[in-house]
Parts: C-alpha cells; sequence; structure tokens
C-alpha cells in the first residue's frame, strides 16, 4: 500500500484493515506530516490522521472525536483515575480547544490534522506508563465506529526525552586546564554523570559560547541570541531538530564566559514558548552587561578560590542580575585549580542539589556593634550596629557548607564557629 495514495495498490501485508468494517466506514490510519505511516510520535510532532469512507456524498460531513484509550491497554497502565477512555477537545487546527468535529468527506475521504500538544501533555504526566494511545470516534447516520479498527495501530505519544545543553567557557588548546575543545570534552565525565543522573536523560547537545578571549558579556550575550534565531530559521539544522522540532524539557548548563551566551538563548527560547526547566550557571564571568530570563529556574554555583574568575570578574559584578539562588562553596582540593573544577567535578553538582534544596530555620537574634578606628572600644573612633539573625541550614542531602548562599535574593553567610547561618540588616 501506498501511504500517499490509500485505497490504491492494496497488499496482504498491509498492517491497515483494508475490508469495510461497516456500512460507511473502511478503515483509519495515522501519518506523519510526509505521509508516513506511524504508529508512535513525540509531543509537539505534527500529524495526520486519515479517514477511508465508502456511501457517503461529498460535502457531507461525519462527526469524529478524539480519545486516549484507557480500556484497551493492559489494566496496570490504567492509573489517571477516570473509568473509560479519555475525550480529548480538539479544534479546527488540532488545537485542543472543542471537543466535538464535524468533518466534510470528499471523494470517501477525511484527513485530520494534528499538533500534538495543548492538554495532552498533562495527560501523558497522569499515565504510569507516561504515554498515551490516540484513536478516533468517528459517526455517521447513527452508526459509530473506532478507527483505527485495531488498537495496535492507535497512535502512541510521549514526550521526547530531556535535552541537555552545555554552552562551555572560553578553551585554547595551548592551555589545558582552560579545555582543549569546546564540545563533549570540555566537560568532566563525572559533573555529566552526576547531571545525567539528576535530570534523569542521557540526550546531550553542545554549544560553543565562549567567544574571544577578552570578549564582553555584552556581546556574548548578542551571539547567543542570534545562534537561536538563526537556527530557528533552519529547519535542517541539527539544534532545530533537537530543540523547536519535538515538546520537550530543556536543562542548560553553561560554565564561566558561556554563561552570558547561555542567557542570550534563553531569552529567545523564552519567546518562542520552549519549556526550559533548570538553568544552571557555573562560575559565570562577565555577569553585569545582561540579566537572568528566568529568574525562579536558574542557579548559580562559584568556587573559592577562583584565581581565573579574581581577574575576569576584577572589576565587574560577581553575580548575574536578577538571580535569586547563587552558592558559594570552599574548594575542597584546596589548589589553584578551581575554575577547572566547576566544569570537571561531581562534587560541583552535589553543591547545585544542596543550593536548590535548602532552606533556613530561625534560631534567634542579636544585635552586633563593629568598631571603626580609633584605639578599640569606640575611643577615638567610630562605630556602627547591625541586626543579625541566625538560622540553621535545612533539607541539604550533600551536607555542602556554603561559604554564602543566596536563597531567595537573601543573602546567607556561614558562621564557622557554630555551624550556622546568618543575615544582617538593620
Amino acid at each position: 500500500m501506498s501511504a500517499k495514495n490509500p485505497g490504491v495498490d492494496y497488499n496482504t501485508k498491509d498492517p491497515i484493515q483494508r475490508s469495510p468494517i461497516s456500512k460507511y466506514f473502511v478503515r483509519g490510519w495515522w501519518t506523519d506530516e510526509n505521509e508516513k505511516l506511524i504508529t508512535e510520535a513525540f509531543l509537539g510532532d505534527i500529524v495526520h490522521f486519515h479517514i477511508e469512507t465508502q456511501n457517503i456524498p461529498d460535502n457531507n460531513s461525519i462527526a469524529t472525536m478524539l480519545y486516549d484509550d484507557d480500556v484497551k491497554k493492559r489494566p496496570v497502565e490504567e492509573s489517571d483515575g477516570k473509568q473509560g477512555s479519555d475525550a480529548i477537545e480538539l479544534g479546527s487546527n488540532g488545537e485542543t480547544t472543542k471537543l466535538l468535529n464535524h468533518k466534510i468527506v470528499m471523494g470517501n475521504k477525511v484527513t485530520i490534522r494534528l499538533k500534538l500538544g495543548g492538554i495532552l501533555a498533562n495527560m501523558i504526566d497522569a499515565e504510569e506508563d507516561k504515554q498515551i494511545e490516540l484513536f478516533f470516534a468517528c459517526s455517521y447516520k447513527g452508526e459509530n465506529i473506532e478507527l483505527p479498527h485495531a488498537s495496535g495501530e492507535y497512535l502512541k505519544v510521549k514526550k521526547a526525552e530531556p535535552l541537555i545543553i552545555y554552552i562551555c567557557g572560553y578553551w585554547n588548546k595551548t592551555m589545558p586546564y582552560a579545555g582543549t575543545e569546546w564540545g563533549e570534552d570540555y566537560w568532566g565525565d563525572g559533573l555529566k554523570s552526576a547531571a545525567k543522573k539528576y535530570f534523569k536523560s542521557k540526550k546531550e547537545y553542545f554549544i560553543n559560547g565562549a567567544g574571544t578571549k577578552f570578549s564582553s558579556g555584552g556581546s556574548r550575550y548578542s551571539d547567543g541570541k542570534k545562534l537561536v534565531n538563526e537556527r530557528l530559521n533552519n529547519k535542517q539544522s541539527k539544534f532545530y531538530k533537537e530543540v523547536f522540532l519535538h515538546q520537550r524539557d530543556i536543562m542548560i548548563v553553561s560554565h564561566s564566559m558561556g554563561g552570558a551566551f547561555a542567557e542570550g538563548m534563553i531569552s529567545v527560547m523564552k519567546q518562542k514558548n520552549i519549556n526550559i526547566e533548570k538553568v544552571v550557571h557555573l562560575s559565570p564571568a562577565d555577569v553585569s552587561e545582561f540579566k537572568v530570563t528566568l529568574p525562579e529556574k536558574t542557579f548559580q554555583i562559584d568556587i573559592d578560590w577562583d584565581p581565573v574568575l579574581m581577574y575576569k570578574n576584577a572589576n565587574d559584578a560577581v553575580i548575574i542580575n536578577g538571580l535569586k539562588s547563587s552558592g558559594l562553596a570552599k574548594n575542597p582540593k584546596n589548589d589553584k585549580f578551581g575554575h577547572m573544577y566547576t566544569k570537571e567535578e561531581s562534587f560541583v553538582w552535589n553543591w547545585f542539589e544542596d543550593l536548590e534544596s535548602i532552606n533556613f530555620q530561625f534560631i534567634n537574634e542579636e544585635t552586633k556593634t563593629y568598631y571603626h578606628g580609633g584605639g578599640g572600644m569606640g575611643y577615638g573612633g567610630s562605630s556602627s550596629t547591625v541586626l543579625q539573625k541566625n538560622y540553621n541550614a535545612m533539607n541539604l542531602k550533600n551536607n555542602t557548607k556554603f561559604i554564602r548562599v543566596i536563597k531567595n535574593s537573601t543573602n546567607y553567610f556561614f558562621n564557622e564557629k557554630n555551624n550556622t547561618y546568618y543575615t544582617e540588616g538593620k
């Protein structure tokens, strides 16, 4: 059988039901937008459902309703809490806005175009197997039929695997500690393995976000925006196919100079309704000329000490504008390679997980007096008082002791004397 010419050149190996199954309906089948026969698709795909009829005059209409099958599945897969198959609201262009559709028959054929999105995402999440099976209920002059005829030919729809996008910083083949390339080898296996486990995905994509050695954060931010806009208009590019073709969760991890590039990308991706689930900036450089696009989903991790950023951010800010969550941790190796570790070591991911989960339990507050100049105790000098609030750190999965934490835009500082944190204010 040719999917482009339904009803022509049938053969016994054709998987689609050939014989008429009712007075008015012959068969139904799913294809992709290029008319290739399919039984599986991803959320975000465009698909076609074809209906072949008989004995229905041109310009007459049939009633159609899209369903997710919860009856013909194995019982273990029925987990959305509802009895029977679920009707899906469907608009004239495939949008999920209207429950019942009437389709005009021409030449005993009907084709329904669907954009797999809208409420389908929530329906997939509600299923134990994270998959729905779609079929159409069709009716004409009191005759009701479900198509495709065989439940094994229903369209199985699931979400594409989450995508982890890594955006590197400066690299130089003559400077091994900077990274000898911008791709997969820029990043350490330990950090990548921890990220895969956390994001529950093995799907990775690598982008060069370095710019020149002395480039500014503002210029790299613009370069990131440019890349996404260019790839959006190039449907043959790998980036388009990975990011725009399917509706999937996107995780973004940047390092050093790649932070600015990443935020430029994110600013455009947000406008295009790409679902960015998490953003992790590791030791970002040149941070004052751009701002965070998704404050509630974005985290910054720094290491102390970091000789690269002591130079690169010497006349710059320390935290990206608009950031609500940031953590500064002590280099456990106590050497000069801290900047390299934040793109390589798995312990960095432990810091991120603790930064994400940490919250603070109030202990007490006290007034602190500080003396400036003079002979001590205020003689010949000046003094100032601040209100210090003390907290215990809670919900730490990996027991990270941050030197400084920013959580919900509040600065907390670690007190080594009693293993607590404090804030200062008037």
